[in-house]
């Protein structure tokens, strides 16, 4: 498998230049040491920070689920700086700063660092492999448009492909109706657009999400489905701060410490990866344009899934 060319900055997903601004308080068989073989795919800083992350993750645990080594790998980077960098205006590659972190690029490289350690695989190729499968659509980096940029497409996407199991409908979510066009609304943040053939293809993605419902669990109802929260379940925000988006911050269910889910997440407000100091509905309760959210769990790495 040919592995993409890789530069150094994550443009950030659900298509918004920064997450949500936040008001938290504080923050097997083969051996899994990580290779120092090197492909080139990475800037050797960003193989460096990677190889310690594969290091301070260490094995998957004796009958350790997949989630609880997601929040153990995000876990690690708690503190990291917030990465404020705008979009690129460079053509589409697959880009990658493991030195500080947005919303989804937390989630997306824990996810990717887990993956492989649970494959027996620390390498930068399981890495960059795992990345590319995530973030854009059928798996496959094939121009900006390519990337599953709003959170209801990254999530159902990877749920087609076997990485995500939705469950915000079976904990009660109901269908809510969306018009989505934040993207091509906005096209400043978005250089790229500037591609009349560009923006005709994000117009269409949008139109078809406009046309589903998706499936929402107001904030009322979090506080009861929380016990049915794991480890390392995604969790997507669902807001009416920015209209076009529904979705306007992302992070990991936490339940690893006091047994109250937890958002560990990046935030804009406070500048770095932090965990909430109480439960996730009562971080929903904090602020009025928080609705409700969305909740999708990892699944760990088999033969079935299109990354291997």
């Amino acid at each position: 498998m040919l592995i993409p060319k890789v530069t150094f900055w994550f443009p950030l997903l659900l298509g918004v230049s920064t997450c949500e601004q936040d008001n938290v308080v504080h923050a097997a068989d083969a051996p899994t040491s990580p290779t120092t073989a090197r492909t080139a795919a990475l800037p050797v800083e960003q193989f460096t920070i990677l190889l310690a992350w594969y290091r301070d993750l260490g094995e998957r645990r004796d009958e350790e689920a997949f989630g609880a080594l997601v929040v153990r790998a995000a876990r690690i980077q708690l503190g990291k700086p917030y990465d404020k960098s705008p979009q690129s205006s460079e053509p589409e590659v697959l880009r990658v700063d493991l030195t500080q972190f947005q919303c989804v690029s937390l989630v997306e490289s824990s996810l990717a660092v887990a993956s492989c350690v649970w494959q027996n695989h620390a390498t930068e190729q399981c890495f960059v492999r795992e990345i590319e499968s995530m973030r854009y659509r059928d798996g496959k980096m094939d121009g900006f448009a390519s990337r599953l940029h709003y959170a209801p497409d990254w999530l159902s996407d990877n749920e087609r492909r076997g990485r995500y199991t939705l469950l915000t409908a079976l904990l009660g979510g109901q269908p809510v109706s969306h018009r989505f066009d934040f993207m091509s609304k906005h096209p400043r943040f978005y250089p790229a657009l500037a591609a009349p053939d560009v923006a005709r293809e994000i117009r269409t993605i949008e139109e078809r999400l406009s046309a589903n419902g998706h499936y929402v669990l107001s904030r009322d109802l979090v506080a009861k489905a929380e016990p049915q929260f794991h480890d390392g379940d995604i969790v997507a925000v669902v807001s009416n701060r920015k209209p076009g988006l529904l979705v306007g911050h992302i992070g990991f269910v936490d339940v690893s410490e006091k047994g109250t889910p937890r958002l560990l997440h990046a935030s804009s407000h406070h500048k770095r990866v932090l965990l909430t100091s109480s439960s996730i509905a009562s971080y929903l309760a904090g602020r009025p344009y928080r609705l409700g959210l969305m909740l999708a769990r990892p699944l760990p790495p088999n033969s079935s899934r299109d990354a291997d």
